[in-house]
């Protein structure tokens, strides 16, 4: 039935949700790939979640994405579980001290509250009351284990959200709390308006400085045959989109998943494949509009997948990946960087911008005179204009 969990302290308010589905009968999913998005920002102040059925929320959710006002999704939430839709809703507003929970038809008011698996929120609650931010249980021995969590601003206590992110994954990856799985999606007020909350999660072989080279090599994290694990949960908006699109990507499993929005609104799950980062930022702009971020991405992705690209004659997406690392800090002082605008120079030359091809390169041949690869493109360039 899924477990999303919600808190209001001061001017904060916090929600986090699994991605399990339910089902009209005891038909089993995976989680990851087979279930939807639970909470929904409505606008920038209202925001929503659903455990329960996804087909009887999804009958009535184009009426509730149109609501202006939590009164108004409360009074639909009730008419339908009166007419016997199995969901439950909770509604969160900036503005407001309470989280407001329908449940069969009853609202209810609180600073913090629940809805879905009542069986899941005691193990919650059992995790929560005793907490040990010191705790490691869960990493193994010999591995370094990163977590990286955007902090919702104004930040307050910031350790409450932390608290309630680390409960709540021990909740879903508990093989014996049923009706509870995927991952973690946080959706928090942050800086006066709803919006998802991106995180890293790793645990991987321990890193080598001796495995460090000056030739292109992006930092695996350790192989899944070695029991490594690597997640990242991000949205669109740094490639331009709202922030309302989100997807999380498998490091080592090469893809990821979105949840592209239906005609109701509904958001089901959808995989991606994807063999590197740079992939899963072009592959998931291709159905979004928007690249979906990751944390994992490096310049060396970039120039790995660019040069396929490029083999393959796929001068847009080529250009696209080399773009999205092309002013990574550092590179410019990587013996790297040559080849790497070298791929770029001649995405943008096949794509048809020929004199911006030119024009980058000896601008930045003039600055680096050793790059000698940048000068032979450059040259081949020139010839194949004359």
């Amino acid at each position: 039935m899924s477990l999303i969990v919600a808190k209001v302290e001061g001017d904060n308010i916090y929600t986090l949700g699994d991605t399990e589905l339910t089902y009209f009968n005891d038909i089993k999913s995976n989680p990851f790939i087979d279930g939807c998005l639970k909470q929904y920002i409505i606008h920038d102040k209202l925001a929503i979640a659903f455990a329960g059925i996804r087909e009887h929320f999804g009958a009535i959710c184009e009426k509730i994405f149109k609501c202006k006002s939590g009164d108004e999704i409360a009074e639909i939430a009730i008419h339908y579980q009166k007419n016997k839709y199995d969901f439950e809703l909770l509604i969160a507003e900036i503005g407001y001290k309470i989280i407001r929970t329908v449940k069969n038809g009853v609202v209810q008011d609180s600073t913090e509250g629940y809805i879905g698996s009542q069986l899941a929120f005691e193990k919650y609650q059992e995790y929560y009351h005793n907490y040990n931010e010191k705790d490691q249980s869960g990493t193994e021995l010999g591995r370094a284990a990163i977590k990286l969590l955007q902090l919702p601003e104004p930040s307050g206590d910031s350790k409450t959200y932390v608290k309630m992110y680390h409960c709540l994954k021990k909740v879903i990856i508990n093989g014996n709390v049923e009706g509870v799985g995927g991952v973690n999606i946080p959706m928090c007020s942050h800086k006066g308006k709803f919006a998802y909350m991106i995180y890293g999660d790793i645990v991987s072989d321990v890193l080598k400085p001796s495995e460090f080279t000056i030739e292109p090599k992006p930092i695996s994290f350790g192989t899944a045959e070695g029991g490594a694990f690597a997640v990242d949960f991000e949205h669109d908006e740094p490639y331009g989109g709202s922030g309302r699109e989100v997807g999380f990507y498998f490091l080592q499993g090469g893809f990821g998943v979105i949840f592209p929005a239906s005609q109701s609104g509904l958001r089901n799950a959808k995989i991606i494949k994807a063999t590197t980062p740079a992939h899963w930022v072009l592959e998931t702009k291709k159905v979004l509009g928007n690249g979906v971020a990751s944390s994992f991405l490096q310049a060396d992705h970039c120039g790995t997948a660019g040069e396929e690209l490029l083999q393959a004659e796929r001068y847009q997406d080529a250009s696209f990946i080399y773009e999205l690392r092309i002013n990574e800090k550092g590179l410019k002082d990587r013996p790297v960087y040559d080849r790497y605008l070298g791929g770029y120079g001649t995405a943008l030359f096949n794509c048809g911008h020929e004199q911006e091809a030119i024009t980058m390169l000896e601008q930045e041949i003039e600055q680096n005179p050793d790059l000698n690869g940048s000068k032979d493109m450059l040259q081949k360039m020139k010839l194949a204009l004359n």
